[in-house]
């Protein structure tokens, strides 16, 4: 019941007398729930905590201690760089779950070059394309441990565009990796270079 809670609760689930008098000696009863990360959910760092409790018995005079859970959400650093590590403006990317870029992952711009996971139910303001700017760098938060594809759309001019997309996976720790050739390199930050060039023509 939301609206009704004690103590700051988001929500309690009440039993009625009725329902407990049902019950027999050594029953269980199993409460699960799901819960979605909002947009000032913490990224990394402590996580998010979550405390369950259960008070019971006359008038509900006994109260279990908090049970606490954290959920963790984490971001991806991405660096766009020429062959002199400089940053490059004008790349397009997106991020997909998918190596064929058909489940992009949509996002929001939240400034600084920071873009977090749209929520679900979120139309305004949602794009799927980041823009490099002169730094090259781009962030994006609210992303779970999983693995993603970073597909460049475009190239800056006079560079060409990668034939590949980029596989990311990031571990249940937070932990970055990039999947080349098969072979797992853990990496601060997502470094993308692009090969000055044009490329000529199949003949």
């Amino acid at each position: 019941t939301e609206g009704l809670t004690d103590g700051g609760c988001t929500f309690e689930v009440r039993f009625k007398q009725a329902f407990c008098d049902t019950l027999k000696a050594n029953d269980k009863i199993v409460i699960s729930y799901s819960a979605v990360l909002n947009k000032d959910a913490v990224v990394a760092g402590e996580g998010n905590p979550n405390e369950s409790k259960l008070t019971y018995g006359d008038e509900g005079k006994t109260e279990t201690k908090p049970s606490v859970t954290k959920t963790f959400t984490w971001k991806m650093d991405v660096l766009k760089h020429n062959d002199k590590d400089a940053g490059l403006a004008g790349a397009k990317f997106v991020l997909s779950k998918n190596s064929d870029g058909s489940n992009l992952i949509a996002l929001i711009h939240s400034g600084n070059n920071t873009y977090r996971v749209a929520a679900a139910g979120e139309t305004e303001h949602v794009i799927t394309e980041i823009t490099t700017d002169q730094t090259g760098k781009f962030t994006i938060t609210g992303l779970d441990s999983d693995t993603y594809y970073l597909i460049e759309t475009a190239a800056p001019a006079g560079y060409n565009v990668l034939k590949e997309p980029v596989k990311v996976t990031i571990s249940d720790k937070g932990q970055l990796a990039v999947i080349e050739n098969e072979i797992s390199k853990d990496v601060a930050e997502v470094r993308v270079l692009n090969n000055a060039g044009a490329e000529l023509p199949s003949t």
